[in-house]
């Protein structure tokens, strides 16, 4: 069965959606980590503890722009293969190029499209519009009503870094799907091209 899914993986790279199980999993553990942040005590070194959450909400932000960029990095690319594409469509169809047969040719043609489709599609998913959490007026508010403001906006700032960590976990698990399915695409067309200079 290993064998088989590695076989699927090398062919085609998939992305395991998470069983009903780890989903409640994963919602108890954000449910926990939500009243662990609640009930943490920063009284000790209060401007430590505010100075490391601001640090980790920026390491977090940092990570959520790293893969936006990388999505956009990988787009052009998977649009400058259109063009690759559509002359080595053209010239494979009408047997003007190379010497290998036209079904080997045109199956590694059109995993080589399929594979730069899913390319881009994953880069897209990377960059969908997505909830944000980022403290606001209403933080500050919340937070100056207390006896220990700056503990409270503390609290309030690892909070909204954990609510953004699996949102920004699923865009770099869809930036890893897209350089995968990239790196097939360039493998594809590399074959392709070499298969038909060997046997021209």
């Amino acid at each position: 069965m290993k064998m088989l899914i590695a076989l699927r993986d090398f062919f085609w790279p998939w992305l395991e959606r998470l069983t009903r199980q780890e989903t409640e999993e994963r919602e108890q553990r954000r449910k926990g980590d939500e009243t662990r942040i609640a009930t943490l005590n920063f009284a000790t070194d209060t401007d430590v503890a505010l100075e490391e959450a601001r640090r980790i909400a920026d390491s977090e932000a940092e990570r959520r722009r790293g893969t936006d960029q990388k999505a956009a990095t990988y787009l052009p690319l998977v649009v400058a293969l259109v063009p690759l594409v559509l002359a080595a469509a053209s010239a494979l169809w009408e047997e003007k190029a190379g010497g290998a047969p036209v079904w080997l040719n045109m199956l590694l043609l059109g995993l080589a499209v399929a594979y730069t489709a899913a390319a881009g599609l994953w880069a897209f998913r990377v960059l969908e519009v997505t909830i944000s959490h980022e403290p606001g007026l209403g933080d500050f508010e919340l937070a100056w009503k207390k006896p220990h403001p700056d503990q409270t906006f503390a609290r309030r700032i690892l909070l909204y870094t954990r609510l953004n960590q699996e949102r920004i976990n699923w865009k770099v698990s869809c930036i890893k799907m897209a350089h995968a399915f990239l790196l097939r695409a360039f493998l594809t067309f590399s074959l392709l091209l070499i298969i038909n200079i060997v046997m021209y």
